[in-house]
């Protein structure tokens, strides 16, 4: 494969210059001058030496040819030689505090033709090059600052890239390659980045020094100068200050041009050199246009090109995290698309952000921090992933139980959903399954019919005995079937509701209670915040007591109404139907006398506490006349049918039993005595509801 000395110029920087001079020299002179150059030479043959024991062996042979016997020689214990301390090579005086191999490109020119370096070399580098060449040693120097290497210039300004305007009138090569391509700040020689080029001034400038040019305006300078600075001849250039646009002139530049002028006498002659003075302008004006289109375009192209290889070494970065895992994570952070605070940017980080190559070394010394970094997120993208699944699989499983209990008749107590999602199945099925694997409601379903029986089964018996051990309390002699007494009202002590026995086992703030378990309630935390006040808590009767003074007020309706407390169940009091006035203090001012169920009897002497202001059942003639005004229900959703156990309002019970159960019920002829003693058998108080959503009241006159 030949030798590609322009690619090799075209991508040349300073401190490679000597190495790159070095294979250029050896390729043109095939090899052969770089080493007697660099002293490396010799005769082999002269230098060697001969070993002991051909020695030794040469030394035999002679003896055997002249005959005699050799002595014997002593025995000599062999001991391996001391090695030799290394001495460095003292370097001459001459070239102490030179850079290289003994000034090696000092020696290049001062052997080689001078023709190796003007044509052969020199013409593959670019105006930069020979500025960064200028400045390695004074021979090269000295040889590029001279009138005869004008040519070397102009082939190098031409091999810049987008088309360098041409030489000014007012510059040199070198100066024009200085004001281009320098790196160094012209006011303060420091080596900053100085992008902004003032070239109707030929200069660079830093932005620190930008600051001083603002100084040089046309309203501080107006008055000294003039009326020099109305003749149009000065050049001006435009910076941005505190983001404004400010015009400023070359102060001294200024002044030299106040001196020609001032010493020209004739008018003549002012206005022969305002006019090539404004010839000047103008045509300074014109290139220095095209160079800022240049450079615009070259900081432009550059900046492409530093951000493809950006994007080069990301790829790169990219593919090896695809290798371990960490891609994914790494594509999130770029996208934007991660909600994790991340301490730093993964595209903010010095070893991502670099415009270089990346090389193995290089991912050596970033793989350690990109990982840690990394995985941290993935960590944290892990557990959030698997937070959101078992959130989806609470819903499932949620949505699918409320289903299967609004069929179930609620008169027997089920469990809630606290205590189905801490069954051991149910808890594996939400928490242990594998992120990735997809459970359908349907498949949650099926788990639930399969098991519920067994979970409800377990969790009934302990949690009426809960209840029954409440009731136990106050009536030691207490057993199961008095859990069904009409007597039997428990209260809560948090909302302040009453409710039977078949009521407190769906009562929201029996579930308002958090896990016993620690690892329980941070998992309920992670699938509802604020899973205390929803129905989803694990079920408990820490809030219950049984309520005496509406037990009591219970027993004197039922004694009003001829039923035995001892016997007398709920349903047996909703059968009969009392009729009961209120016939004390009335918080409202509406007219007529106030009838109210049992139901709402109970709340209402609960509020006042007083029994003796209520008439049960003692009506006579005028019962009848008092049921007839009694409308059949105002609430919703407060019974269910006995068919089907869907929840249901009583206004809507009718057309329900006709449309789904095929139950003719003329309701226009049905009163409510009727509804409560005849047609029971279709619909039951709905357990998810309390005793004060039972109870109403109405006006009759």
């Amino acid at each position: 494969m030949p030798f590609n000395s322009s690619y090799v110029l075209s991508n040349l920087h300073h401190h490679h210059i000597f190495k790159y001079l070095c294979l250029l020299t050896a390729h043109c002179y095939n090899h052969t001058m770089v080493p007697n150059l660099i002293g490396t030479s010799g005769d082999a043959s002269k230098t060697s030496t001969i070993s002991g024991k051909r020695k030794r062996h040469d030394e035999q042979s002679e003896v055997q040819e002249s005959g005699d016997r050799p002595e014997k020689r002593a025995k000599t214990i062999k001991r391996r030689p001391k090695k030799k301390a290394v001495r460095r090579r003292k370097v001459p005086k001459r070239f102490k505090g030179v850079r290289g191999v003994f000034a090696l490109l000092q020696r290049l020119w001062k052997y080689l033709p001078v023709e190796i370096f003007l044509y052969e070399i020199f013409c593959y580098l670019d105006s930069r090059d020979l500025l960064h060449l200028g400045r390695t040693c004074k021979h090269l120097r000295k040889l590029l600052m001279t009138k005869s290497s004008n040519n070397i210039w102009r082939i190098a300004r031409e091999n810049v890239e987008g088309g360098l305007p041409p030489l000014p009138m007012d510059l040199n090569e070198p100066q024009y390659a200085h004001l281009v391509f320098d790196v160094y700040c012209h006011v303060c020689n420091k080596p900053r980045k100085c992008d902004t080029v003032l070239w109707r001034f030929r200069l660079r400038s830093c932005r620190n020094c930008e600051k001083t040019f603002t100084i040089y305006n046309w309203h501080i300078l107006s008055h000294e100068l003039y009326p020099f600075t109305s003749l149009q001849i000065l050049s001006q250039e435009k910076i941005k200050v505190k983001d404004r646009d400010t015009t400023i002139i070359n102060y001294e530049a200024a002044l030299k041009l106040k001196a020609q002028y001032v010493a020209l006498k004739s008018e003549e002659d002012r206005r022969a050199w305002i006019k090539q003075k404004f010839r000047e302008r103008r045509a300074i004006d014109n290139h220095a246009r095209s160079c800022e289109a240049w450079h615009l375009n070259h900081l432009e192209q550059r900046s492409r090109q530093l951000n493809d290889i950006r994007n080069q070494r990301l790829q790169a970065i990219l593919t090896r995290l695809e290798l371990i895992g960490l891609r994914r994570d790494a594509d999130m952070i770029l996208l934007g698309e991660s909600d994790f605070n991340i301490s730093d940017d993964l595209l903010n980080l010095h070893s991502v952000k670099q415009a270089k190559v990346l090389t193995d070394r290089g991912w050596a010394h970033m793989e350690s921090e990109l990982v840690g970094l990394l995985s941290e997120h993935k960590e944290k993208r892990l557990e959030r992933e698997h937070n959101e699944s078992c959130r989806k699989r609470y819903l499932y499983l949620k949505q699918e139980y409320t289903d299967i209990l609004s069929h179930r008749d609620l008169r027997e107590p089920y469990p809630g959903v606290g205590e189905i999602l801490f069954d051991p199945v149910f808890k594996a099925m939400v928490w242990d399954t594998a992120t990735e694997e997809e459970l359908t409601p349907e498949f949650v379903r099926s788990r639930l019919m399969e098991h519920l029986p067994r979970i409800a089964g377990e969790w009934r018996p302990s949690k009426i005995q809960e209840i029954l051990q409440i009731l136990r309390n106050v009536r030691p002699s207490a057993t199961l079937s008095d859990l069904d007494l009409a007597v039997t009202i428990f209260g809560c002590a948090r909302c302040n509701v009453l409710m039977s026995s078949s009521q407190v086992f769906y009562h929201p703030c029996c579930h308002n209670n958090r896990i016993i378990d620690d690892v329980g309630h941070h998992r309920m935390r992670i699938l509802n915040e604020h899973y205390d006040t929803e129905q989803d808590g694990s079920w408990s009767s820490h809030s219950l007591f049984f309520n005496r003074e509406s037990s009591r007020f219970a027993e004197t309706i039922l004694i009003g109404t001829g039923l035995d407390p001892s016997t007398a169940t709920t349903g047996d009091l909703t059968r009969a139907h009392p009729v009961i006035e209120c016939s004390g203090p009335q918080e409202d001012a509406f007219p007529g006398r106030l009838f109210m169920t049992w139901p709402a009897a109970l709340m209402y002497n609960q509020r006042i506490g007083e029994e003796i202001f209520f008439i049960i059942n003692r009506f006579g003639q005028e019962t009848s006349r008092i049921r007839i005004q009694e409308p059949l229900g105002i609430f919703s959703d407060v019974i269910c049918c006995a068919h089907c156990h869907e929840k249901i309002a009583v206004a809507a019970l009718f057309h329900h039993l006709i449309s789904w159960h095929n139950v003719d019920i003329r309701s226009t002829a049905i009163t409510s005595t009727e509804f409560y003693k005849h047609f029971q058998i279709h619909w039951y108080w709905n357990p998810r509801d309390n005793i004060n959503l039972m109870g109403m009241d109405f006006r009759c006159r």
